[in-house]
């Protein structure tokens, strides 16, 4: 742990630096009870200093193993495993020349030893196939990263078993195709990734099945064009517009689950302008008047359930005017 990481900045000796034969000692560390802390085998070299060499480990107060392994020339060498203060370990893998090497699975702080992650290191960088789970065992994601960063397929699972996601990396940034899915398991969105960002026509379901939306992203993960939104059922529309720049363009509509218009209006760069109107649920008009620039701006009439204007307002750079 930290005091053998110390230990081995402070003693260690260039690669190839002659050993004295025969003399070697151990030191020990305590705790301020007298139980050992740390304990390390130390050998001398030609040059009179001393270099951590063979087994080393540390404890808790408890006694408990907290870290062992061995050192070579100063560094770490070979299978090394670090326990959990409760006993359970924590990890477990070897190094080579002091840096992580091979296959290293840390787990979770339980009695009952439940691997947390595993993967392979080169060269102390994480590099080659991961996996992680979740403390019932099940996987929780799968990656393979390249020099620490991921780099080919990746999945995502629930705790239940149920795939929750699924694509592609390239140089840390998620690229190519791409899946979501339901807690259940069945299709969310589906579409393409480009350097990190929605690119090209994505799809959403409910989780009946049936189509939710529709629409395309540019490659800087802009929505772009027309985009429609179904109501569960996915045969009737319950919002479609434009989009450019992924800023909202031209007229909106909305409808209710029964086909009737909600509400419509036009955009300008995101902002609604011009003549927006509502209505009720059995299809008279609720409201209608004008936006500029997002603000609402001049005569604004406003109609009860039964048909009856039930008052009139003049907006000026979106406040009402006194009459």
């Amino acid at each position: 742990m930290r005091l053998l990481a110390q230990a081995a900045l402070t003693l260690f000796c260039a690669a190839g630096l002659a050993l004295a034969q025969g003399k070697t000692r151990e030191e020990v560390e305590r705790w301020p009870d007298g139980s050992p802390r740390a304990r390390t085998t130390l050998v001398q070299a030609a040059d009179g200093g001393w270099v951590l060499e063979g087994p080393a480990e540390t404890r808790y107060r408890n006694g408990q193993l907290a870290e062992s392994g061995s050192y070579t020339a100063g560094v770490r060498e070979g299978q090394w495993t670090t326990w959990h203060e409760n006993g359970s370990l924590d990890a477990q893998g070897a190094y080579s020349a002091g840096k992580k090497n091979g296959e290293w699975t840390t787990f979770y702080r339980t009695r009952s030893g439940t691997p947390r992650e595993r993967g392979t290191y080169r060269d102390g960088i994480a590099h080659g196939a991961w996996t992680w789970a979740f403390t019932n065992g099940k996987r929780s994601a799968v990656c393979e990263l390249v020099d620490g960063v991921p780099h080919g397929a990746y999945a995502r699972w629930s705790e239940e078993g149920k795939v929750l996601e699924k694509g592609n990396f390239a140089h840390g940034a998620e690229d190519g195709d791409w899946q979501l899915f339901h807690p259940d398991g069945t299709p969310r969105e589906a579409g393409a990734m480009k350097a990190g960002q929605r690119a090209g026509v994505w799809k959403s379901w409910h989780p009946d099945g049936s189509p939710a939306s529709e629409g395309a992203y540019t490659d800087a993960g802009a929505r772009d064009g027309k985009w429609t939104w179904w109501h569960p059922g996915g045969t009737q529309v319950a919002l479609e517009g434009t989009f450019a720049g992924g800023r909202e363009l031209g007229r909106w509509t909305w409808f209710d689950a029964a086909g009737k218009k909600v509400q419509e209006g036009a955009f300008e760069a995101g902002q609604p302008d011009g003549r927006w109107t509502t209505w009720h649920a059995d299809g008279s008009k609720a409201s209608e008047g004008d936006y500029d620039a997002g603000l609402c701006a001049g005569e604004w009439t406003f109609w009860s359930g039964e048909g009856q204007v039930s008052r009139t307002a003049v907006y000026r750079a979106g406040r009402e005017q006194p009459r």
